[in-house]
This record gives C-alpha cells, sequence and structure tokens, in this order.
C-alpha cells in the first residue's frame, strides 16, 4: 500500500502521475481535436469529436486541482505505470496518422478502444483513493464520462457502417 500523503506537498512520485494523468486528458482531447478537423465535413461527426475533446480538457483540470490541493483529501496514490503506457499509444496514433486521414470508422474505433481503456484505468487502476467524498464524487464522474464517451462513439459507429 502507498505511503500516507501529507497534506501540504506531493511527492515526486505523485506530482508525476498527476502529470501524467493531466497528459493522457489533454493528450485525448489533442486527438479528438485532430479527428474533428479531419472529419470537418461531416457535420455531426465534428460536433462530437469537439464535446468529447472539451469533456476531456474537463478532466485535465480535475487533475490539475488535485496537484494545486497538494493532496488534500487524496487518502494515498496508488502505483500505476499504466499512465506513461496510456501516453505513448495515443502518441504513436498520433504520429502514424498525421499525414493520414483514418476514416471515420477508423477514427471512431480508436476512440472507443482508448476510451475503454481509460475507463479501466479510472475504475480498475484508480492512481487516486480519496478521504474526501465530494473530491472522489468529482473523479468518479469521470469514470462516468468514459462509460458515455463509449456508449455516445459506439453509436456514432453503427451510423457509419
Amino acid at each position: 500500500m502507498a505511503e500516507k500523503q501529507d497534506a501540504f506537498k506531493l511527492t515526486a512520485r505523485e506530482q508525476f502521475i498527476l502529470d501524467q494523468c493531466v497528459r493522457i486528458e489533454e493528450k485525448c482531447a489533442g486527438l479528438y481535436r485532430h479527428f474533428e478537423k479531419l472529419h470537418a465535413e461531416i457535420p455531426e461527426l465534428a460536433t462530437l469529436w469537439h464535446n468529447i475533446a472539451r469533456e476531456e480538457d474537463s478532466h485535465a483540470e480535475s487533475f490539475r486541482l488535485s496537484a494545486r490541493l497538494k493532496g488534500v483529501g487524496i487518502e494515498h496514490f496508488n502505483n500505476c505505470d499504466t499512465t506513461v503506457a496510456l501516453v505513448n499509444e495515443i502518441d504513436d496514433y498520433l504520429d502514424a496518422n498525421r499525414l493520414a486521414k483514418p476514416s471515420p470508422v477508423e477514427a471512431l474505433s480508436f476512440a472507443i478502444n482508448m476510451e475503454r481503456k481509460l475507463g479501466e484505468f479510472h475504475i480498475g487502476k484508480s492512481v487516486l483513493v480519496f478521504n474526501d467524498a465530494a473530491l472522489e464524487k468529482a473523479f468518479i464522474d469521470n469514470v462516468h464520462w468514459c462509460k458515455e464517451h463509449v456508449a455516445t462513439l459506439e453509436k456514432a459507429l453503427e451510423r457509419m457502417v
């Protein structure tokens, strides 16, 4: 079990974990904005990408808030190597598709897979364990949005195929 958090200071490891969580959410938002531009000729799909990107921005802000609170309300941080792998996966996908134009079906399929991984990450391997119910609820809401994203993306995919 991880050590008890000093409410006024984050360790370097804890700051790294929060920074990685912010990066994951920012990378997802960037990916969805990339898809929004690629599929601008399909207004419904462009709007979907835009809205999900904004929600990812909100998730990133939740992790930034945790860093600004210096651990207040957090009981401990779980060790989570998944963060770096998720950032790398998104980077690899963006690098591979900067010049290519993934079809709407390919983009939606990748996004669904990524959102499922994020949902598992938030639920099964949650990085933060809270002792403050209000903060915990805010982060549980992030998990809800991952599930919503998957459902919304799956519906969009069904309409595309």
